[in-house]
């Protein structure tokens, strides 16, 4: 089986050097005093516009770099949200980290909430980096600075967008002629007032996608937001004809900012996760190592019980000689697998007779928040709830949405990851059915 980009746009990487590399460019030591809380909503409440008081924003970077230069530790809160809406559907995935630095060479970025992200510690003199599951770390030698950590690795841990890559522009400094090039390129909006405090916020466009900053208006310009209007690329990617069109944006957030705390060195402890299987190298993925040829059709499949989102349990073990199975693994922020699961539950309900059964394996979000979800849907699935690690690993399930198909003898006859809808899911079922009923007869 051929792995897929598990990036829901299937441009990740593109993603970090379209995307990423300028905001590096343009919000270089955008740092601030300890912020007010922020708003729930990660769209901008814009109160007042203000475009008489235009600012430059080379004139920002350079203020933002004197003042960062001068501190000794910071610490940060740091939300990355994807926000999706194609019609009808409206679906969201935050991911929340907790950030702590000290100069010259220490570092913590440990995730707090969401179900994918990876944890990244450096006290000064090694560095340790380990996915959301802890089943492997890798550990390296920490560089004298804090702006030569390489942490693209980490690109490959998570489905999830790299929080490396929007702690990066906190950590180095670019050169000033590049600096001037790319804030000679954007579009100063205006003065606004988001959530409360006025921003300077300006804008660019980089490879068809429209990049926004909000930076405080305050003795100490405040890196507050960035979102990436990610709406063309999304269409290209994933949008069926005729469909309505899609809205993604990423919505990036700083809060709780705290400058020259007294960090304590145990935030900067190294420690191994209990049971961790340590890497040879960074380029030896943690949880995301391709497939490649390897394949599990043909194998048994393991007798896997999870929780149902209405009550009861599903048990994989209980289909054996009775039902076919056929697995999603979803979730709310991906496009395509949202756009999967009814169609799978129709194919379904129409071979009900023939014993074929369908559950979509929501991945890791709450109960609240997936029916909210799978309310929109018609029909509605039924739905199995936060998959144990041990049933992802052993289906190597790398993204969603993910595919599988079970026979009734308990074989796995189809696994399938892509962020396309797989147009041979139906076809390989009816084969299997054919096959079964042929089966069937000949023992008549």
């Amino acid at each position: 089986m051929k792995v897929k980009n598990p990036y829901p746009l299937g441009a990740k990487r593109n993603f970090r050097l379209n995307y990423i590399l300028p905001i590096y460019l343009l919000c270089t030591f955008l740092v601030c005093l300890r912020l007010p809380a922020q708003s729930n909503n990660p769209a901008p409440a814009v109160i007042h516009k203000d475009t008489t008081n235009s600012i430059s924003v080379a004139e920002l970077l350079r203020k933002n770099h004197e003042f960062y230069a001068g501190l000794k530790s910071f610490s940060v809160d740091l939300s990355v949200q994807l926000n999706i809406d194609q019609g009808t559907f409206k679906g969201s995935d935050s991911t929340s980290y907790s950030v702590f630095v000290q100069y010259p060479s220490r570092l913590n970025i440990t995730l707090k909430e969401g179900s994918e992200g990876p944890t990244l510690v450096s006290d000064g003199s090694n560095i340790l980096a380990y996915p959301a599951n802890k089943k492997n770390y890798l550990l390296t030698t920490a560089p004298q600075s804090l702006a030569d950590i390489d942490g693209v690795y980490l690109d490959d841990w998570t489905s999830r967008p790299n929080p490396f890559e929007f702690i990066k522009p906190c950590l180095s400094c670019t050169d000033c002629n590049v600096l001037k090039d790319a804030a000679a390129t954007s579009k100063y909006i205006g003065r606004e007032n988001l959530d409360g405090v006025f921003c300077h916020h300006f804008q660019f466009t980089r490879s068809k996608a429209n990049c926004h900053v909000w930076i405080e208006d305050n003795v100490y310009p405040v890196t507050r937001r960035m979102s990436f209007d990610l709406s063309e690329m999304a269409n290209q990617e994933m949008k069926k004809p005729g469909e309505t069109e899609i809205h993604m944006e990423l919505v990036v957030t700083y809060d709780h900012w705290r400058f020259n705390p007294d960090l304590s060195p145990e935030i900067f402890k190294l420690t191994v996760p209990p049971g961790a299987t340590r890497l040879d190298s960074k380029t030896e993925p943690a949880i995301r190592k391709p497939v490649e040829e390897e394949t599990l059709i043909g194998k048994p499949a393991p007798n896997f019980k999870l929780t149902l989102l209405d009550g009861g349990q599903i048990d994989l073990a209980s289909h054996r000689n009775k039902e076919i199975v056929i697995l999603e693994f979803w979730a709310g922020w991906s496009v395509p697998s949202m756009r999967a699961l009814p169609e799978l539950t129709k194919i379904a309900e129409a071979n009900k007779n023939k014993s074929v059964i369908f559950y979509a394996i929501n991945n890791g979000q709450s109960p609240d928040a997936v029916r909210t979800l799978i309310s929109k849907l018609n029909p509605t699935p039924t739905v199995g709830l936060k998959p144990p690690s041990s049933m992802t690993e052993f289906f190597k399930v790398l993204s969603v949405p993910f595919y599988v198909i079970i026979d009734k003898q308990g074989i796995i006859r189809y696994q399938e990851e892509d962020y396309r809808y797989p147009n041979d899911l139906k076809q390989k079922l009816d084969a299997l059915l054919a096959k079964e009923q042929a089966s069937a007869k000949s023992l008549k």
